[in-house]
């Protein structure tokens, strides 16, 4: 009830505020947002409610590694984010290469979590708790992916307004939610796994 309620005030206090294209471009952020959510977030809710809790909990040590992977790589990102527009306007070719050591930083970061991750499992955790030391080797892989399709979505908001970007979210999301869906509730851990590489 509260979304129902507050997303339509939301939306009308922003149309008062800015212009037109300005509005455009808002609502297409916060819809890509919302659907990056079901990217990154929404396969807890499938892994307590098909695996359970215990399951959840292995799933959930795993995740918050490969989540260390990604805070890791925030400087750049407030760094680059920014200025990627203007850097981009004046040389495509700098923008490009800046968007490539972004896209080198971000992958040994993933190699060094996937190297010392399990270890650091290994000492911190109880036994029960084992099985995320083989799981996080995979995040890792697939936060390192997402990072660079945000660092090469660049082309995606040159258009004049980001509604491309909330489309290709939107579709993703629908294909994740349902890959996700279907592969844990056959193959459980593997399957999850499997969704989230697609």
């Amino acid at each position: 009830f509260c979304f129902l309620f507050v997303a339509p005030c939301f939306l009308c206090l922003l149309y008062l505020r800015f212009n037109e294209m300005q509005f455009r471009d808002t609502t297409s952020f916060s819809r890509s947002g919302i659907f990056v959510y079901a990217l990154n977030g929404a396969e807890n809710w499938f892994v307590a409610l098909m695996l359970g809790k215990d399951e959840l909990a292995i799933f959930f040590v795993a995740a918050q590694f490969a989540l260390i992977t990604s805070i890791s790589f925030e400087p750049f990102r407030l760094w680059w984010y920014p200025k990627r527009f203007k850097v981009f306007s004046e040389s495509s070719g700098k923008a490009a290469d800046t968007a490539m050591l972004g896209a080198e930083i971000s992958v040994l970061m993933a190699l060094t979590m996937m190297l010392l991750g399990p270890w650091i499992i290994e000492l911190m955790y109880p036994l029960g708790y084992q099985e995320s030391r083989y799981m996080l080797p995979i995040l890792c892989f697939i936060t390192a992916l997402r990072t660079q399709s945000d660092l090469f979505n660049l082309g995606c908001y040159l258009q004049s307004n980001a509604a491309s970007v909330a489309i290709i979210n939107g579709i993703c999301a629908g294909f994740a939610l349902l890959s996700i869906g279907s592969l844990i509730y056959v193959f459980g851990f593997n399957g999850l796994l499997a969704a989230l590489i697609l």
